[in-house]
């Protein structure tokens, strides 16, 4: 584990919105005008409410659509909606309407908000719709890079490598980390060597972008794990059969065994968890995305220092990073209170002590 200034362990500054991100780079500072995520988090609700509530709020939405967020549907989808949360938690809401509809949404937002107050309440849109969500953020190593070493592969018997390269690919299936082949990055670094070969080709850092090419030897690795397990290849089984050959062997075997829940289908892909709590159309900060700070990688060659590079530059540029959060969006026939669970929690505290290992092999 790099905290971007750490790798997975390596600690950086502090996720980023789905942009083009190949583009970004290489326009820093244009400005874009888009209508957004699908999700939206209205800036003025992601404010403290005012005690006088606006009469009327217009915001950009998909496709340059207007929209009128303080409409009397809005306020009977989230009066019905919060009415319905204080009867699951066997609460009264306290909630009189009075005043216009602003200030009956303010009033709204206020007391569902102090029937969790260990919870963050925010207002978000979908449309013209307004939904309340309460979300609440997992413990991770924020500024962290949690990026996982596949050159052990190389180092490996043949028994301990079919072992590691099934973990590895059932991993990714799992979770939906992606390879360092399968990021936008490396194409960008491949651009800046092609529109400048004199400069670049005879550097020897730079050289290493041919291993990432096809038929160099990062591109067949990461293609390796990129192909899928055999459908019937029973990890546990294998793992449990295995006999070090070494201590190093012994701690790789013991690691991957205690991961194994991590590797099941039917698991949560760790970026669902994905949320940015102020992300609007006006929010102006670059988002840096989650699957940026969660990935496989080769080394720690240029390529991996130069992608180190333009976290800190973006960190340094104000960039924020998508929170790993669980979120309860709340309609009027909601089943159930807010539960946050602990399988993201637990995935980086196992995800430190894998790359710790796999570093230390």
């Amino acid at each position: 584990m790099q905290a971007v200034g750490q790798v997975a362990g390596r600690a950086v500054g502090s996720a980023y919105h789905k942009r083009n991100r190949k583009q970004e780079l290489a326009q820093r500072g244009a400005q874009e005008e888009g209508s957004g995520a699908e999700r939206r988090h209205p800036h003025f609700l992601s404010q403290r409410i005012s005690p006088i509530g606006p009469s009327s709020v217009t915001r950009r939405g998909e496709r340059s659509k207007e929209y009128n967020y303080v409409t009397r549907a809005n306020y009977i989808h989230l009066r019905d909606s919060a009415l319905n949360y204080a009867r699951l938690l066997g609460r009264e809401l306290g909630h009189e309407p009075d005043g216009n509809l602003g200030a009956c949404i303010a009033d709204l937002y206020r007391k569902l908000a102090e029937l969790e107050p260990s919870l963050h309440l925010n207002l978000e849109s979908d449309g013209n719709r307004l939904h309340f969500v309460f979300w609440q953020a997992h413990s991770w190593g924020g500024h962290t890079l949690y990026w996982l070493h596949t050159k052990i592969l190389e180092s490996l018997s043949p028994e301990m490598r079919e072992a590691t390269l099934l973990f590895f690919r059932k991993l990714r299936i799992a979770t939906g980390m992606q390879t360092l082949q399968e990021c936008y990055e490396i194409d960008y670094m491949r651009d800046i060597v092609e529109d400048n070969p004199d400069g670049y080709n005879n550097d020897e850092g730079w050289s290493v972008l041919k291993d990432y090419k096809k038929g160099g030897t990062v591109y067949e690795l990461m293609s390796e794990i990129e192909r899928g397990p055999d459908p019937d290849a029973d990890l546990a089984l294998m793992l449990s059969r295995m006999r070090p050959g070494s201590k190093e062997d012994k701690e790789l075997l013991d690691i991957m065994r205690e991961g194994i829940k991590f590797t099941e289908s039917g698991n949560r892909s760790i970026f669902e968890y994905e949320y940015h709590p102020l992300m609007d159309e006006d929010y102006g900060n670059e988002i840096i995305e989650m699957d940026r700070m969660v990935r496989f990688i080769y080394d720690d060659d240029m390529v991996c220092n130069q992608m180190i590079e333009w976290l800190n530059n973006e960190y340094g540029n104000g960039a924020d990073e998508c929170v790993p959060a669980t979120c309860l969006r709340l309609r009027p026939d909601t089943g159930s209170v807010f539960m946050q669970d602990t399988f993201l929690d637990e995935f980086f505290v196992y995800m430190s002590k894998l790359i710790e290992c796999v570093n230390n092999y």
